[in-house]
């Protein structure tokens, strides 16, 4: 990866997407789980309708659910109606509704086969400070050059063109960088096996932010097994959150993490919506996925795995800066809760495959 920065800020990243379109002569390519109808999506298009009208190929992959097909199509029917090329990604079928449970989580942008963005923001005014304020989202993301972003191009074309079983992982030339789907024609859980194979090959720490904490028995064996081993495994996770049950169905494994000796910290003042891991100081690995079911088994997402330092070091220093901002969990606290909040784990444990 070339010129490789690491973003924390909505407002300076979605800058920087701006002025990569605006700069485009041949293509975009962008993929969105949240494409708001708000000031910040209306800013990603007038841009677009620009750069369209100066005859660069524009194709937009958005989801169906989590840019609201229903309520935004007004919206997005501006663009179609310019000849933008814009794909809801499957959208509800009565002939096919089983479908609809299988969401496009990634979110990526492409211009040109040069420059790439890739990682947990969505496109919406809640990870905007000049919008949203001091509760903006916490989020992360990197933008980069290089062979993978041309790599990366061919791969949202399988996605734009529906070949989802050719997705595969792309390699780096230097084999520093690996960049995987969740799942490809080889490995139908592709995302669980690389990051077990990360958690069973620590030797000295592991890192995990995480906005939604529900992992399936292998990952919480092998993090167990780790920290009994001598591992010290710290866990990241937001202390408000979007999603109530989510939130509910992270405390079921809280007692058992804790009594292994894993710190539980949770990020207090906004909501936390990176997803990164950070092992022993030689792996990084950020972009689209939750530890939790729907990322691993359901929907379609995109990592990045990377031994590059300079990835590793911004990852470190936001790490230790999430921390100061965040509050230990103890065994008494995830031992003493009120009898509502053990009933609704118990419910959200239950409902952890479908969340």
């Amino acid at each position: 990866m070339q010129n490789l920065k690491y973003y924390i800020e909505g407002d300076l990243l979605y800058a920087d997407m701006l002025k990569a379109i605006d700069k485009a002569t041949m293509s975009i390519n962008l993929e969105s789980y949240i494409f708001a109808n708000d000031e910040v999506g209306n800013n990603f298009i007038q841009l677009l309708l620009k750069k369209h009208a100066q005859g660069v190929s524009i194709k937009l992959l958005i989801d169906s659910v989590g840019s609201n097909r229903f309520k935004n199509f007004k919206f997005f029917k501006i663009l179609s109606k310019q000849g933008i090329k814009l794909k809801w990604f499957n959208p509800w079928s009565w002939r096919e509704p089983f479908k609809f449970n299988r969401r496009n989580h990634r979110k990526l942008m492409i211009i040109d086969d040069k420059i790439c963005f890739m990682g947990g923001f969505n496109l919406h005014e809640e990870s905007s400070k000049k919008y949203f304020g001091d509760e903006r989202w916490k989020d992360s993301h990197i933008g980069f050059e290089g062979e993978l972003t041309q790599q990366l191009s061919q791969q949202f074309s399988l996605m734009w063109n529906g070949k989802l079983r050719k997705l595969h992982s792309i390699k780096s030339l230097n084999g520093f960088t690996n960049v995987l789907p969740n799942s490809s024609r080889k490995c139908r859980k592709l995302l669980l096996c690389k990051y077990l194979a990360a958690i069973n090959n620590a030797k000295s720490f592991i890192w995990v932010t995480t906005p939604y904490f529900v992992p399936d028995s292998h990952v919480v064996k092998s993090l167990v097994k780790r920290a009994q081993q001598g591992v010290n495994i710290v866990l990241l996770i937001p202390k408000y959150t979007d999603h109530a049950l989510l939130k509910y169905a992270a405390y079921w494994y809280y007692q058992k993490l804790l009594k292994a000796g894993i710190k539980i910290y949770e990020f207090g003042n906004r909501m936390l919506h990176s997803k990164t891991l950070i092992v022993d100081n030689s792996l990084a690995i950020i972009g689209s996925a939750n530890v939790d079911y729907r990322s691993f088994f359901i929907n379609h997402e995109i990592m990045l795995f990377s031994r590059q330092k300079d990835l590793l070091n911004h990852l470190n220093q936001d790490f230790d800066d999430n921390i100061t901002l965040s509050e230990p969990v103890s065994l008494k606290q995830a031992s003493s809760r009120s009898t509502l909040s053990v009933i609704s784990t118990f419910v959200a444990y239950l409902m952890r495959r479908w969340l």
